[in-house]
């Protein structure tokens, strides 16, 4: 498996194509773009920073590819964004598998679930954290026993 765009086509196979419809075009201003590729952008984003938060995980350097394997992830976050723009309730399978969602990504952010390698990674921009000095105590020289009080 390599690291994948998230497309419109992928969403159309995550939901019914006319309700994807609907989200990218009803209650637009005049002027509006659709909003679809924003919510594309913020949810691979959100995906990419749960994988690097594993210090063994490496991002892809194409800023929009995400792991295959959390391709369907990606498309419920997308039409769940979506969703709420419209202020359509979520159905309570949507809320159960959001919470699914969020445990699997936090499970991929602590490395308890690898990903696959990408093709073409990126060296991490975030510092990582060094080890402080270790600092001995000194062995006493000579205690209360030795001294002689007077």
């Amino acid at each position: 498996m390599s690291w994948i765009s998230i497309t419109s086509d992928d969403l159309n196979d995550t939901k019914l194509a006319p309700l994807m419809s609907a989200l990218s075009t009803a209650a637009l201003a005049e002027g509006q773009a659709d909003p679809l590729p924003g919510y594309i952008t913020t949810a691979c984003n959100h995906i990419r920073r749960k994988v690097a938060a594993c210090r063994t995980n490496r991002v892809d350097a194409d800023a929009t590819k995400i792991p295959e394997s959390l391709k369907e992830i990606a498309c419920r976050m997308v039409v769940r964004a979506a969703k709420d723009r419209l202020e359509y309730a979520l159905t309570e399978d949507e809320r159960k598998q959001w919470d699914k969602d969020d445990r699997e990504l936090d499970a991929i952010a602590n490395c308890s679930m690898p990903v696959e390698i990408s093709d073409d990674s990126e060296e991490p921009t975030v510092q990582s954290t060094q080890p402080g000095p270790t600092i001995k105590a000194r062995r006493k020289r000579f205690g209360c026993d030795q001294q002689d009080g007077a």
